[in-house]
């Protein structure tokens, strides 16, 4: 599999990047925190060091001179001894209202008295912390730049009978200078460290658990191989739950369609091999007939006398008659094994279609001597069933020609019509000569005939027609039958509750 191509290296790029992107926002987030960790702890030391200046200086010197004014050299002094302990702090003197009287700052600051003023809500939450015995922790405004924020130490002159505050930047300009030329030696430093042997050890690790992680996509795609390449008995081994699970799961349940409609696609063309060849073997008696009484008539056609004529053509209409049933049933019991007939259910009067038929095969039966009634066992009148009225009529026509074919002169056929719980039971009772249990399994084969009472010939697809109607409707064909005592076909349809 091409580089590019391989879902496993492209998972693995997006892995490390996403590693390299994690490990510069950690080194970016580290440096920041490592810089508030280190104010926080400044300040957390140093937060009464404006209150040590104010006791230890200006509790017998007075930070201003008589006249109001700055005592200059008493900070002077402060300066020395104060940044030769420590460089990075900036002491400035404020007003009552945040002005800046004097600064004590290590550079050559050029100071104008009352031009910067600091924001004293700080200031006054530092003193109050204090002042509750707790520890501190929060910015103050940078007198020199007020856009940014330091942590600081402060104090008020009341204590000396002063108005205003010592206000102690902690971390002045020369750390600033400090931390920007370290900022690259540190930043590289951790580079190294966490994006190089971090994100390194992290992406080898990765690797493998994207790897192992990998093993049940790589069966998958093994298994769809093996069926791409005909081995349509390939199926993945499902083991618990996931997006694996479930993708094998439907994959299986795709290939036993795909397996089942391969099987239908065989079973039609089968089934239309079947037909050609049944129509073939079928229509070519009947045809062949027709075709010999038409040669007949064209050779002696002046010989005949007409009461022959009359017999070839009542000969020929017969074949005919046959011909046509057979490729109507043909064709008929083709779609239903092919499933494309469609069923059309609708409310079903079971005694009005019951009565309407024995009407219908009065007639024809009463050629023959025998009698058609029915028995109705139904607990309320007009019940009805969902059905498809035609293809239920197709049943019973069928089971009526059946039960006439099979049946002497002088015998009965009787239709039931029965109410259970939920369906309706609707028999078909003869008095023929019945059917051997030997039999029994073959009579809804197609072109299964057996000896018949009757003149009229069957095709031998009326049952298989009648078969595959109930099965369409999911229903069944119960049958009881004995040697010369008659049969019994009946089918169960589902009741319709208004």
């Amino acid at each position: 599999m091409h580089f590019k191509h391989s879902l496993f290296w492209r998972i693995l790029l997006i892995f490390f990047s996403l590693l390299g992107l994690v490990g510069s926002s950690f080194t970016l987030v580290s440096i920041f925190e490592a810089d508030r960790f280190f104010n926080e702890t400044n300040q957390y030391l140093h937060h009464n060091l404006a209150d040590y200046l104010i006791d230890e200086r200006f509790s017998t010197v007075n930070p201003f001179l008589e006249d109001g004014k700055v005592n200059k050299p008493l900070f002077g002094d402060i300066m020395h001894d104060m940044m030769a302990v420590n460089r990075n702090i900036e002491v400035y003197l404020l007003d009552s209202t945040g002005f800046v009287k004097y600064c004590i700052v290590l550079d050559d600051y050029h100071f104008e008295e009352n031009k910067l003023q600091v924001d004293l809500a700080p200031v006054h939450e530092f003193i109050q912390q204090k002042s509750q015995d707790t520890k501190p922790s929060m910015l103050g405004q940078d007198p020199r730049n007020p856009k940014v924020k330091k942590v600081f130490s402060a104090a008020s002159l009341d204590k000396i009978g002063q108005q205003g505050y010592i206000y102690i930047i902690l971390t002045g300009k020369d750390y600033d200078l400090a931390k920007a030329n370290l900022a690259g030696t540190h930043l590289k430093y951790l580079g190294k460290t966490i994006i190089g042997i971090s994100v390194l050890l992290a992406f080898f690790i990765g690797a493998i658990l994207i790897w192992y992680l990998m093993r049940h996509l790589r069966k998958i795609i093994f298994v769809i191989h093996e069926f791409e390449q005909g081995d349509y008995q390939a199926r993945i081994k499902v083991h618990g739950k996931g997006e694996l699970n479930y993708l094998a799961r439907q994959f299986n349940r795709m290939a036993d369609k795909v397996v089942q409609s391969i099987e239908e696609i065989k079973n039609t063309e089968k089934l239309r091999r079947e037909l050609v060849a049944n129509i073939s073997h079928d229509l070519r008696t009947p045809l062949a007939i027709i075709y010999g009484y038409v040669e007949t008539f064209r050779e002696k056609n002046e010989k005949l006398s007409a009461n022959e004529k009359q017999r070839f053509f009542e000969h020929i209409s017969s074949n005919v008659d046959n011909l046509k049933r057979l490729v109507d049933e043909l064709f008929e019991l083709s779609r239903l094994e092919a499933k494309q007939v469609m069923l059309r259910r609708e409310p079903i009067y079971v005694n009005e279609m019951i009565y309407d038929l024995i009407e219908d095969y009065k007639l024809i039966a009463s050629e023959r001597s025998i009698t058609i009634s029915s028995n109705f066992t139904l607990r309320r009148k007009g019940v009805m069933v969902m059905a498809d009225p035609s293809l239920i009529n197709r049943v019973l026509q069928n089971l009526l020609d059946n039960a006439i074919r099979f049946t002497a002169e002088g015998g009965k056929i009787v239709i039931d019509a029965i109410e259970n719980s939920s369906t309706v039971s609707i028999h078909v009772k003869d008095t023929g000569i019945g059917i051997s249990q030997q039999e029994l399994p073959n009579i809804f084969k197609r072109y299964y005939t057996r000896t018949e009472v009757g003149s009229k010939k069957s095709s031998g697809l009326g049952l298989a027609i009648a078969k595959h109607i109930i099965e369409l409707h999911e229903s069944h064909f119960k049958v009881s039958s004995e040697p010369n005592k008659g049969s019994d076909f009946s089918f169960e349809l589902p009741i319709l509750n208004l």
